[in-house]
């Protein structure tokens, strides 16, 4: 499959979600522009391994929840729209194995977990997120992220678990995050490009034997 139809009304696409439609559609090309019409809640997996999509239209995300691997391993896509998620709450994978995309600007009003969000996407350069209180679980989220170079010191407050965020040669300067309340920090900085952590509240706790 390289092309499909513009056929999509905003009707025709049950609100319970758009999982997996175009999962495995590795000769994709073009994502059809009447998806903008529709209003899914899940978008699981929905472009998982569409490896030539090289751009996303301004879908509505006003409804989304999931996005769990939605674009994950679309290894053409440059570029995606500074986008607002106001329900959004699972933000895993999203696009773990975006190797050509290069930056990103986003909003999350409701998000519980970026868990690898952006995993091993090899050309990311640039990131402004905005994120809430609710943010828990950050763990490998940049991993092997080797060309990013500015990251915003967005709201990590109430992240719990952040091992390997900034793990495999990823940023040289860890941003000024709160990480207070971090549990779980194995390889949290693994990278052997770091020379200054700006982050803040890193607990290192020692066992003591005997």
């Amino acid at each position: 499959l390289e092309t499909v139809a513009d056929t999509f009304g905003g009707a025709s696409i049950p609100s319970t979600g758009m999982t997996q439609i175009f999962y495995n559609c590795f000769k994709l090309r073009e994502v059809p522009s009447s998806l903008a019409g529709a209003t899914p809640n899940n978008l699981s997996s929905t472009f998982s391994n569409c490896y030539r999509i090289k751009s996303i239209p301004a879908l509505s995300y006003a409804s989304v929840t999931n996005m769990s691997n939605t674009f994950q391993n679309c290894y053409s896509l440059e570029s995606f729209p500074v986008t607002t998620f106001p329900v959004l709450t699972i933000f895993s994978n999203t696009f773990d194995g975006c190797k050509s995309l290069t930056s990103i600007e986003l909003t999350f009003n409701s998000v519980t977990t970026m868990a690898s969000a952006f995993n091993v996407c090899e050309r990311l350069e640039s990131v402004q997120l905005t994120t809430p209180n609710t943010l828990t679980n950050t763990s490998s989220m940049f991993n092997g992220c080797s060309k990013i170079t500015r990251v915003n010191a967005f709201n990590t407050s109430y992240v719990t678990t952040a091992g390997s965020m900034y793990g495999g040669r990823s940023i040289e300067v860890i941003p000024a995050h709160d990480f207070s309340r971090v549990t779980s920090i194995t390889s949290i900085f693994s990278t052997a490009n770091v020379s200054r952590v700006l982050a803040t509240g890193i607990k290192i706790t020692a066992s003591v034997s005997g």
